[in-house]
């Protein structure tokens, strides 16, 4: 099988790791390709750490900027870049995909609506099968591009949800995970879950909103050191997250009636991140304790970056330039089209587009006309 990873970030060098373990040949097509290969070193080969004390070698087949190098060739093509890079990276690979075999085309992790990009971009083609994974499978930090990175901890279980599903798109998917992970994976049925579970929106914004927004005790002076996202976490971002979970676990509420589906592996954030983490969580009694004491969260800073006096937010981070375009805006459309009231995601909303100066693109235009219909069924 003949895997490409598009993208050089933490989640891809990891994946690289994982992949390579299985005894996979895997390329990279990044744009840091240059600053990759000249790390590589002369064994080429790129360490990944694990929480198990294993390190896991990797040496990719190939890492460079020319999709024509690796995509005709592809058979499994994940795509790890931001959702809001996604349509850059959709348009740039969609005519070098082969059409003489069945191509995978899989986003991680997939909300964003991945689905519907896929089909603006690239359209129904039948060798093309769209798919996605809920949430990365692992959590990846401390980054050294081409020569290292360190997984701090592995999904215990994974979802994933095929675009326009039939049965041969199923069984070739989960043939994919089984192959490439670790972990068991269960299926969802409907890919609108995925965009409508994403977590990151309302985990990273509310916790951004809760330290430089209008409420917070910030002097607008710079920070005398780089935050931790989890471990500094007070219970007024605990609080906010908790409310924008309850807002989103409303618009699932209203999804489950028009898609006429229970969606049972939709579950409120706090339950989600414990059933995810298990017994890795020391002290999982509330949201507030969970985030704080998941080593899986453990040293993830808050993306800064260094000014005079100190360090300040980055606001063009995809934790802004992703999140709330392609999260908090997915949310809110969705809201508005089946009659659910969100004043808390709203409000944070706003506040990042005034933070942030406004962003390039969002998701709305993905969004097809006259959604949510009935969604189409499991076909041969």
């Amino acid at each position: 099988m003949n895997i490409v990873i598009i993208g050089g970030g933490q989640q891809a060098h990891a994946l690289l790791g994982i992949f390579a373990s299985r005894g996979q040949e895997v390329s990279m097509l990044t744009r840091k390709a240059q600053e990759i290969n000249e790390r590589l070193g002369a064994n080429g080969q790129i360490v990944v750490s694990t929480p198990y004390g294993e390190d896991l070698h990797a040496k990719p087949v190939r890492v460079t900027d020319n999709p024509v190098e690796v995509i005709p060739q592809a058979d499994l093509i994940f795509i790890t870049n931001p959702a809001n890079d996604r349509p850059r990276v959709l348009a740039q690979i969609a005519n070098l995909i082969s059409e003489d075999k069945v191509v995978q085309l899989c986003a991680i992790p997939g909300w964003g609506a991945f689905d519907w990009m896929v089909d603006y971009h690239i359209g129904r083609r039948s060798n093309v099968y769209a798919w996605g994974i809920k949430d990365t499978p692992v959590m990846a930090s401390h980054l050294t591009p081409g020569q290292s990175v360190s997984i701090l901890g592995f999904k215990k279980e994974l979802f994933y949800a095929i675009s326009n599903p039939t049965h041969i798109k199923v069984e070739l998917a989960k043939k994919a995970l089984e192959k490439l992970f670790y972990q068991p994976a269960s299926r969802v049925e409907h890919y609108i879950e995925l965009s409508a579970c994403a977590g990151n929106p309302i985990e990273h914004l509310p916790i951004l909103y809760s330290l430089v927004g209008p409420y917070s005790q910030w002097d607008g002076k710079p920070f005398k050191e780089r935050l931790n996202f989890y471990e500094d976490l007070t219970e007024f971002a605990a609080y906010l997250i908790k409310k924008c979970d309850e807002e989103q676990q409303a618009i699932l509420a209203a999804l489950k009636g028009a898609y006429r589906s229970e969606f049972p592996f939709v579950l409120p954030l706090h339950e989600d991140i414990v059933k995810i983490y298990g017994r890795q969580i020391a002290d999982p009694r509330t949201l507030y304790s969970t985030f704080r004491t998941n080593p899986a969260y453990a040293g993830i800073k808050i993306p800064m970056l260094t000014c005079e006096g100190g360090f300040e937010v980055n606001r063009r981070h995809r934790i802004f330039t992703e999140d709330v375009p392609y999260g908090m805006d997915f949310f809110l459309e969705a809201a508005k089209r089946l009659n659910v009231n969100t004043p808390m995601l709203a409000e944070i909303r706003d506040w990042a587009y005034e933070y942030c100066g406004g962003f390039e693109d969002n998701i709305k235009r993905y969004f097809p006309s006259g959604w949510p219909q009935r969604p189409m069924a499991l076909v041969r």
